[in-house]
């Protein structure tokens, strides 16, 4: 898919979290109207769904799904058999009519299986998906503006943007927002201090996170602080230019974990890493 919004040293915010229900469009036929809907992932998962035949997506290959012509009372267990409005829908992904006997759709089905879906379903999806994406980005421009100074709100919410904006987008010290103030400003470097978020549940929110940072010269630390008022976590980010040594880093790191234990009470319950940049700005892995 095209970058949606690029900044000037080539990192890309990445697509804002689905806000708005899935696109969905009537597609008539000879005898009966065939109903789809399609909405976009934050990872950038297109989900086309034939809401006439349960919601079910396109397959490529649908012989795992049929009953075995040799062995037909034995089923494969890692294989869980599909309702029938599954098989239905295939047929129409196909351009092909999905109506009569079950046995009779299987039958069709198992001899045009290896046919792809059809030239005007996959013009009709992409125009549902430039459709969705464009709406779904509007709208979140419009939330993102609404959380003005807020760094953990945005982090939540976009957390790619917020760091494209903070490292990347502006190479001079730049007023931003502190984590602990945020109607103060103060004057801070993106290519030396960090930024300091405060997240509830590290665990929730790190899988997010690392898939903020893909492909970014990020270098993160995370600190468990119980009874810290703004969050379970402290997640201290800063920009990285060094490949990372895991030698050096495993020693500053037990320095760092003891110099906070001491100095703040804090246990560490898990340590960012130097990422060496592993795709050329711009480009996308």
């Amino acid at each position: 898919m095209e970058a949606i919004i690029q900044n000037p040293e080539g990192y890309e915010y990445g697509l804002p979290p689905p806000m708005l229900p899935p696109v969905q469009r009537e597609v008539p036929r000879r005898l009966w109207t065939q109903s789809y809907s399609c909405f976009v992932t934050r990872e950038e998962v297109i989900h086309f769904l034939d809401t006439t035949n349960g919601n079910a997506e396109f397959v490529a290959d649908v012989i795992p799904y049929l009953p075995s012509l040799e062995a037909p009372y034995q089923e494969d267990p890692e294989i869980q058999t599909p309702p029938e409005a599954w098989y239905r829908a295939q047929l129409a992904f196909r351009g092909l009519t999905p109506n009569g006997e079950m046995e009779a759709v299987q039958t069709l089905l198992r001899k045009a299986g290896h046919l792809g879906m059809t030239r005007e379903l996959k013009k009709i999806r992409a125009e549902m998906v430039r459709t969705y994406v464009l709406e779904n980005k509007r709208k979140a421009e419009k939330e993102w503006t609404q959380l003005g100074n807020s760094l953990n709100a945005k982090a939540e919410f976009w957390p790619r943007r917020l760091l494209v904006d903070t490292f990347f987008t502006s190479p001079l010290p730049t007023p931003m927002p502190t984590a602990d103030s945020p109607d103060r400003r103060d004057l801070r470097d993106p290519a030396k201090d960090p930024l300091r978020i405060d997240i509830q549940d590290w665990s929730t929110f790190q899988a997010k996170f690392l898939k903020a940072i893909e492909g970014m010269p990020i270098h993160y630390e995370v600190f468990r602080m119980p009874y810290h008022r703004g969050g379970e976590h402290i997640v201290e980010v800063s920009k990285d230019t060094m490949t990372w040594d895991p030698s050096v880093k495993q020693e500053t790191a037990g320095n760092a974990q003891a110099e906070v234990a001491k100095s703040e009470g804090a246990t560490i319950s898990s340590m960012g890493f130097r990422r060496a940049l592993a795709s050329p700005p711009g480009t996308r892995r």
